[in-house]
């Protein structure tokens, strides 16, 4: 971005001025020898300075809280982006079961429910094309206090968008994400109901 000095331009414009401006003589209207002529030179410098500012590294995130079959599902969508450009995309879930599939769970060992929690997601439509895709990584946790943790990361500098669009299941139509800015990405999540998360 290139900046102008304002005092270099407010002189640069009031010598511009005075130059058009005729010079009274105050000999005019004499004749002979003695006549003098005035002339005048402009000299104009103009200074520009260049400045480059590098975008900082910006995240957003956006929540959605959504209640079915007693398990309550918050959903954190965390987006990080420098300028208008993608860096990654995070989406973290997390299951809140009742309390009466928590007394059951609880009657397992914790290994277990997460082997049976992991089937069950590796069961869900799209979700090993999800992993297949390079620059997507795929978690699962379950917390002491008997919480499914599911994180889907995207690094958008690796990850194939129209190979993620086709993923079933996938809520998220990437092909569009891709052409939209992330402020005007952020505020299509809001309209869908989520609520940005301010830190």
């Amino acid at each position: 971005m290139k900046k102008i000095s304002y005092g270099v331009l407010a002189l640069f414009v009031l010598l511009g001025l005075t130059a058009c401006i005729p010079i009274p003589n105050p000999k005019a209207g004499k004749t002979g020898s003695s006549e003098r002529h005035s002339k005048v030179t402009t000299v104009t410098e103009t200074t520009t300075e260049t400045t480059t500012s590098e975008a900082a590294v910006t995240t957003d995130k956006y929540k959605y809280t959504q209640e079915s079959d007693g398990i309550q599902q918050e959903i954190l969508v965390s987006l990080t982006y420098k300028g208008t450009e993608y860096q990654s995309f995070k989406i973290d879930m997390t299951h809140t079961f009742s309390e009466e599939q928590q007394a059951q769970m609880r009657a397992l060992d914790p290994a277990t429910v997460q082997e049976v929690l992991g089937e069950y997601l590796n069961e869900e439509p799209g979700m090993s094309d999800l992993t297949g895709i390079e620059g997507v990584s795929l978690t699962s946790s379950l917390t002491e206090d008997y919480k499914w943790l599911v994180s889907i990361t995207i690094d958008a500098k690796k990850t194939d968008f129209e190979r993620l669009a086709q993923v079933e299941g996938f809520a998220l139509d990437f092909t569009e994400v891709k052409n939209m800015s992330p402020k005007l990405f952020g505020l299509s999540l809001r309209i869908y109901g989520f609520e940005e998360v301010k830190e």
